[in-house]
């Protein structure tokens, strides 16, 4: 009888030790962000069109040697999830979709994606809970169109004409510094800095800002609107040329 009683205080210690330490790798197991990454390459002609339809996060587009587009997005949450939470996200991101349409001479990437119901008014744009970045190697001559919701654009040595409409968060430009550009740049609630000549002025109530750069027939256009942020036009710095080689 004694023999059995203490058997059975053995197992039953020994399920209790299994049961802390199944809590204990629970608690201490780390804790990561879900991404989802996907990488496709389009066709795409030079001087072609690139659109843009409702994006929302992180824009990178670089100008590359590269034949037609490469295209890599990144889905991943806001906050680090144990292993259970991070399948779940995968789950969601499938609702996040990135759909491409290629016509003559023109590529559209449109986004759609869930949006969080926020009580009005809400002006900044549309809410989400995850993060979606757009990475993007085009032609170095590619014209580009886009909307989009909130985030950063940084766009990178593209000479073709450039047009992008933001509702909040940043848009960014690095191009040659001799390049001749005509730009018209607003912010609606932000400020507009640009390396490249031109005039910088009000524009709206008192938050505003709006420059505007002219240059000669056939410079690259640039038209840029945000609505809450910044707008910054930067001139590359081009590396001077090598200096005649030192005889011995």
């Amino acid at each position: 009888m004694r023999n059995s009683i203490l058997k059975v205080m053995i197992r039953t210690i020994a399920a209790i030790g299994l049961l802390g330490g199944g809590a204990l790798l629970l608690a201490t197991e780390p804790k990561e962000k879900a991404v989802v990454t996907n990488t496709q390459h389009l066709d795409f002609p030079a001087g072609g069109l690139l659109r843009m339809v409702h994006s929302t996060g992180y824009i990178s587009i670089e100008a590359w040697n590269g034949p037609g587009i490469e295209l890599t997005t990144i889905k991943s949450t806001k906050e680090e999830e144990d292993a259970a939470e991070r399948a779940e996200a995968a789950r969601e991101f499938q609702k996040i979709r990135i759909q491409t349409e290629r016509k003559a001479g023109e590529l559209t990437i449109g986004t759609s994606f869930p949006r969080l119901k926020l009580p009005p008014p809400t002006p900044l744009g549309h809410a989400v809970n995850f993060n979606l970045e757009y990475h993007i190697k085009a032609p170095r001559d590619t014209r580009l169109q886009i909307d989009h919701n909130i985030g950063e654009v940084n766009i990178e040595s593209i000479s073709g004409e450039i047009q992008v409409r933001a509702r909040q968060g940043q848009i960014l430009l690095h191009l040659p510094q001799d390049r001749q550009c005509a730009i018209d740049a607003k912010s609606s609630v932000g400020a507009v800095n640009s390396d490249f000549p031109g005039a910088g002025r009000r524009a709206g109530l008192i938050f505003g800002h709006r420059f505007v750069g002219s240059a000669p027939g056939g410079s690259q256009r640039i038209r840029l609107r945000i609505r809450y942020g910044d707008i910054v036009i930067l001139k590359q710095n081009s590396p001077a040329p090598p200096g005649p080689a030192l005889k011995k």
